[in-house]
């Protein structure tokens, strides 16, 4: 018997994010996160999106979720492949120096607690759906 775990855990600086609204209007953001000499897009939803935005740009950011295949045609019309991180789980890195200012715009925590996402659904196989149909990996 065999059988596929898909887990993923980065730790990296957050390069670059981008919010987004889904077709249900539901929250999405889209963050590349730098790990050593690699970046990787992380896609996160719901209450790790609203969560999300408190991070900026060079925080450093640890992530829990699953991989995925990415497939997409540039404005060029070539057909491209990438992979995004699908997160179940974002934080803080443990390892960044603690701000002790609320963030800008509101009086929310400079450093909110991690929030844990929903199960996703998942097909008959138990496999996560396919969220990539419109949007590239870099």
């Amino acid at each position: 018997m065999s059988f596929d775990i898909n887990e993923i855990h980065i730790t990296g600086a957050i390069e670059r994010r981008d919010a987004y609204d889904t077709k249900t209007g539901k929250p999405m953001m889209r963050l590349i996160v730098r790990c050593w000499k690699e970046s990787m897009a992380v896609i996160v939803f719901d209450d790790l999106a609203r969560q999300a935005k408190h991070f900026i740009v060079g925080d450093r950011a640890e992530v829990f979720g699953f991989i995925q295949s990415t497939v997409y045609t540039g404005k060029d019309g070539v057909k491209r492949y990438g992979y995004q991180v699908v997160a179940k789980e974002l934080r803080r890195d443990a390892g960044q120096a603690d701000r002790t200012s609320a963030s800008p715009g509101g009086d929310s925590p400079a450093h909110p607690e991690p929030v844990t996402a929903p199960p996703l659904a998942t097909d008959r196989l138990g496999r996560p759906p396919i969220l990539n149909d419109q949007f590239s990996p870099f």
